[in-house]
């Protein structure tokens, strides 16, 4: 695409300070590869993904906003060495609590509200070492345990 299209547009500015609003260096580093785009469809798409997002953070108090953490870090040595130290394996409890979370709310707000996110999380099953069916409620339409 045309860096000077990009660029002139501002762009360029609005990547760099969304980068800068991210909570995990994973996060910034989506942001930074996100293309510039000029086809209509597909910036529709990523406006209505943006939106939905935008009123979930504005109104949802059941949305995690915290427990996000860069896993890369002390997950690449694991396969390794097959060891996992005591901090570490807090930070991989927070980020798997704060997956389960969001899932959770994807499978069970109302169908239809918030459809395009919904419909991206639809194909997640929680994480395999959770038992059988989620545990913060019955009728949980979550897929723990399926993965």
């Amino acid at each position: 695409m045309d860096g000077r299209l990009e660029t002139k547009l501002g762009f360029d500015k609005v990547r760099a300070a969304i980068g800068s609003r991210c909570s995990t260096d994973y996060a910034a580093q989506r942001v930074a590869e996100e293309e510039f785009s000029t086809n209509g469809a597909e910036i529709h798409r990523r406006h209505l993904l943006t939106d939905e997002m935008r009123l979930i953070l504005m109104f949802e108090e059941n949305f995690p906003t915290s427990g996000y953490i860069d896993a890369i870090g002390f997950l690449e040595p694991i396969g390794k060495n097959a060891s996992i130290d005591l901090l570490s394996l807090g930070k991989l409890r927070t980020l798997l609590d704060t997956l389960r979370k969001a899932l959770h709310f994807f499978h069970t707000v109302k169908e239809g509200i918030y459809p395009n996110l919904q419909h991206l999380a639809s194909g997640i099953s929680a994480p395999a070492e959770v038992p059988g069916t989620c545990a913060c409620c019955t009728g949980c339409r979550c897929r723990a345990g399926s993965a």
